[in-house]
């Protein structure tokens, strides 16, 4: 059976989604490969459109320097709008990664700081248990 590029960067995208929801939150080096394999196709597959936008590298679709392009106003407006798309969840992924690595960088060096100190220092600097309500 032969496995197309299309075939294959869903593959691997269903296998990551797989992966993940076997492992819980489990997120390992293998599942992160194969999103890469798949951007991987999706990056070939967006270079050859760009690739069939120029005519010289169609000689079909040039005749005597009357140039016909097979992209319509429509798909020109479809295409950049996924780039658009796929540019802002880029974008988005970033910070959200970003924001997570300064939490966890924060999180580690109060941490680091806490078990430095005397559990004399700890004591002053954690605020009190809440008061418990009795019941009358």
């Amino acid at each position: 059976m032969t496995t197309t590029n299309t075939d294959a960067a869903t593959s691997s995208s269903n296998t990551a989604n797989n992966s993940n929801n076997n492992n819980g939150n489990m997120v390992t080096v293998s599942n992160v490969a194969e999103i890469f394999h798949a951007a991987g196709y999706a990056f070939k597959k967006l270079s050859e459109l760009i690739q069939s936008m120029d005519p010289t590298n169609d000689p079909n679709l040039t005749t005597n320097g009357d140039y016909q392009t097979h992209w319509e106003p429509a798909d020109v407006e479809q295409f950049s709008s996924i780039v658009t798309s796929f540019t802002k969840d880029l974008n988005q992924l970033a910070e959200n990664l970003k924001t997570k690595m300064a939490n966890r960088l924060r999180d580690e060096h109060l941490e680091t700081k806490m078990q430095s100190l005397s559990s004399k220092q700890q004591e002053l600097i954690q605020p009190p248990p809440p008061p418990t309500s009795s019941s009358s």
